[in-house]
């Protein structure tokens, strides 16, 4: 999981670079000066606990699975809206209303019912995943108090970094600085003349590009969110790393060391080469592809709390562990009885109440927006 978040870094890491430098003046711009406006220490510092929390989200996450069945981690896990709700209504990031009370009560009654009554059920498991569950939702919480300022703080404290210029920025800039160029000055047509100008030219170009690097502002992306966290993430899921999956890779190689070669017997050496290099070649792919899909994973569930909220996305997640619940018991072959299905059951009852209650926050906050815009037009006539 620690090398999975490094990887999703540098993924991270190589689509910023080449935006900045394809979209942004990267001829003129160095990407050292690049790294450091995003690197700004006063946003790193906020973004430092968010990573703590992610790493040991993961962290404790991933070691409940040594108890847990997928299907009672699935349910457990669940629990993050409760925990979402609290943190919310404490910061002052959700209005209380019955409705969204009553949703996640159901929420809540529902994952106790099946994961009590579920014959797999395991009290350290459930407690590993309970833990991550609470740290689960403070974090959405704080990565949404992030990335809505606006909506957290009514835009008196956004968060922002500096970034490079959009084209019509670096126009309006351009309206505000004289650079002189070949067509726009008197010059010998010579040329010695034409290339001091030239010259000239880039010069002030440059300049001009890195005034622009220094000026302007933009909000935190997704991509950036997580090319600046990923390090420290990566480090706080270290310990945990150690701990789960270090003895576990360990325990395996030596299933495989402990065979020795027999020159007698040259098919089973070559089967035991083959056994070692496959070894080595699962982890590289199980690292790869899971940097990959945690990547992608990771900067949706930014844009999603970007444009919603953090519980918005905790109870769709919902949606998507029954699924996983489903196949579990498929695949795995993990039991399900009568009452967790029941409480199965209540879980997407509440699920429903909850998109039903934001639908109609969202018609309600569309018509006082277009109410609004036309009281200003009228005033303005």
């Amino acid at each position: 999981m620690t090398i999975n978040t490094f990887v999703s870094g540098i993924v991270a890491y190589i689509i910023l670079r080449n935006q900045l430098r394809e979209h942004y003046g990267g001829e003129f711009v160095s990407i050292k000066l690049v790294l450091r406006k995003l690197f700004k220490a006063k946003i790193y510092k906020k973004l430092v606990p968010f990573s703590c929390l992610s790493g040991m989200d993961y962290g404790l996450s991933n070691i409940s699975f040594i108890y847990n069945t997928v299907t009672l981690y699935t349910i457990v896990k669940s629990s993050v809206p409760i925990f979402t709700l609290i943190v919310s209504f404490l910061a002052g990031m959700e209005r209380f209303t019955i409705q969204l009370s009553v949703s996640v009560a159901l929420i809540s009654f529902g994952i106790a019912m099946a994961a009590f009554t579920s014959g797999d059920f395991n009290l350290l498991g459930a407690v590993l995943v309970l833990i991550a569950s609470m740290i689960g939702g403070f974090r959405l919480v704080y990565v949404q108090y992030i990335l809505q300022p606006h909506k957290a703080q009514e835009e008196k404290k956004g968060i922002k970094y500096d970034t490079l210029p959009t084209h019509e920025d670096e126009d309006a800039s351009s309206q505000n600085e004289t650079i002189t160029s070949p067509t726009s000055s008197t010059v010998d047509q010579t040329p010695t003349a034409e290339l001091a100008q030239y010259i000239s030219d880039n010069q002030a170009l440059r300049e001009h590009h890195r005034k622009n690097l220094k000026k302007f502002d933009h909000e935190i992306s997704g991509v950036h969110m997580f090319f600046m966290t990923a390090p420290v993430a990566a480090l706080a899921i270290l310990p945990f790393a150690i701990v789960a999956e270090v003895p576990l890779i360990y325990k395996k190689y030596q299933t495989i060391s402990n065979v020795e070669y027999n020159e007698e017997l040259p098919e089973q050496n070559a089967q035991l080469l083959y056994a070692k290099l496959n070894f080595f070649r699962s982890i590289v792919t199980n690292m790869v592809v899971g940097a990959f899909f945690g990547f992608f994973l990771n900067v949706s569930e930014f844009l999603l709390i970007r444009e919603t909220s953090g519980l918005t996305l905790t109870v769709l997640g919902i949606i998507k562990e029954l699924l996983l619940i489903a196949s579990s018991t498929l695949i795995f072959g993990d039991e399900i009885n009568f009452k967790s299905a029941v409480g199965y059951g209540i879980t997407l009852v509440g699920i429903i109440l909850f998109k039903f209650n934001r639908y109609h926050k969202m018609k309600q906050t569309i018509r006082e927006e277009l109410s609004n815009h036309d009281q200003s037009s009228s005033e303005k006539q």
